[in-house]
């Protein structure tokens, strides 16, 4: 970075007049334009930790305005890229790269995310507020008072589960690892459908991910585009639904933790990485893990 602009500091606090926001405006216009985004760069180098958020995103909205977000992001993902020293920890962190991405994909991806996730999530609170249903009536009725119902859930975590009259753990455990592959296989077929339906912004950004990438740190290319689309884009929606007007209400606390499960595995997949000893329960899902890795290479390189 130039040196005028290696520690450019942001106060936390500034009310601009229009003159000088005008000025500003001018700035970041050729900032873009002619500069090479030095002076963003500075800006974001200069501002402390506990403003790099909200800087990412006053300074995305106001280089959205000329049309010059994308190249904005781009910029930041080739200094990030640059700038790094090992590629196991590439993207991994929260950067001015990855924040700017959040904010991006929110702005553009709302819609495309509505229409590639949005029925499957319906259906999973549609099932919870069916299941919940039917244990009530069962309670109420003296009649059903001896059925026995067990819900159909996703846990498969065994420290998490008890057994349930007659039916064991290990059949319970059985019978939500199915549910919850079912349910990890429909987010997947959307996603994976959906390559040619995904915003040309995110499309750009992906390939200077891959491209960036692939020129200093082959092996991490993979992990790399995974720490933005998966990462910080579907498994975000997925997890926090009502934060990207998924659902009109927060999931109550049963489908949430179902919601964290299908990250998990998106996650995993979605690095080419494997569960092992740190959360052992989940290594059952390995084999859908690597039997997906073939669909997941078609869809990063659409």
């Amino acid at each position: 970075l130039p040196a005028s602009f290696s520690t450019v500091k942001v106060p936390e606090k500034a009310i601009l007049s229009a003159t000088a926001m005008e000025t500003l405006h001018a700035r970041l216009l050729e900032d873009a334009e002619t500069g090479g985004f030095a002076m963003s760069l500075g800006i974001l180098a200069g501002t402390a930790s506990t403003q790099i958020e909200n800087t990412c995103k006053a300074l995305l909205y106001a280089h959205h305005h000329d049309g010059n977000d994308v190249a904005l992001l781009k910029a930041l993902i080739a200094h990030e890229v640059e700038t790094c020293s090992k590629a196991d920890v590439i993207f991994r962190a929260n950067t001015a790269a990855t924040l700017t991405f959040k904010y991006l994909s929110k702005m553009v991806g709302l819609d495309y995310l509505f229409a590639t996730l949005g029925k499957v999530l319906r259906d999973v609170m549609q099932k919870d507020a069916d299941d919940a249903a039917v244990e009530e009536h069962v309670r109420k009725n003296k009649a059903m008072a001896e059925l026995m119902v067990v819900q159909d859930t996703f846990e498969v975590d065994p420290t998490k589960i008890a057994e349930s009259g007659d039916v064991g753990q290990e059949d319970m455990l059985s019978i939500n690892t199915l549910q919850l592959t079912l349910l990890v296989q429909r987010f997947m077929k959307q996603i994976f459908q959906s390559a040619e339906h995904m915003p040309a912004e995110l499309r750009e950004v992906l390939a200077a991910v891959r491209d960036d990438v692939a020129d200093k740190y082959p092996e991490a290319v993979q992990r790399a585009l995974s720490a933005f689309i998966f990462l910080r884009f579907y498994n975000c929606a997925i997890a926090v639904p009502e934060a990207y007007g998924l659902l009109e209400e927060p999931p109550n606390e049963r489908v949430r933790r179902t919601l964290v499960l299908a990250t998990k595995v998106l996650t995993t997949m979605s690095s080419g990485a494997r569960f092992g000893e740190k959360e052992e329960f989940m290594t059952q899902f390995n084999e859908l893990v690597d039997s997906s890795q073939s669909a997941l290479t078609a869809f990063y390189t659409t």
